[in-house]
């Protein structure tokens, strides 16, 4: 169970479905209590949203043909105008809100504006803000 953590770099899902797996075979057909497993859990891997700079954005959105499928329009575009980005329709959400932080829109006002119910789900986006290098300077850094 710990290979599939650490060497094979597997999901908590799949280490689960392995454990679940395990746990059949001794009780089903072994017929045997498979005892006490010390083992190390997998992480789950927290992805930060993918963003568009505002050029991207402008981009994807001047290549697409009127009228349109947004979903299949929007990943035509992205690969038209090469963007190499995990990247969908739901990138112009997280775009948003990250150049509202940018901005320097309070934290409460994005969440209100993005409809999240709870502050965490927003605070993601101050991860993006760190990956992007918008920092706070210093007035001694000036």
């Amino acid at each position: 169970m710990t290979h599939l953590s650490v060497a094979k770099d597997a999901s908590p899902n799949t280490q689960k479905l392995a454990l679940n797996a395990l746990m059949f075979l001794y009780n089903r057909f072994l017929n045997s209590p498979i005892g006490q497993l010390n083992f190390k859990y997998a992480k789950k891997l927290i992805r930060t949203p993918t963003v568009f700079t505002h050029e991207e954005a402008m981009s994807v959105i001047d290549s697409m043909v009127m009228p349109y499928k947004l979903l299949a329009h929007v990943k035509q575009a992205i690969k038209k105008v090469r963007i190499h980005k995990h990247a969908s329709c739901h990138t112009f959400r997280h775009s948003f809100a990250t150049r509202l932080l940018q901005a320097k829109y309070d934290l409460k006002q994005i969440q209100t504006l993005m409809g999240h119910t709870d502050i965490r789900t927003t605070e993601i986006y101050l991860h993006v803000l760190d990956e992007l290098g918008d920092r706070v300077k210093s007035p001694l850094d000036v």
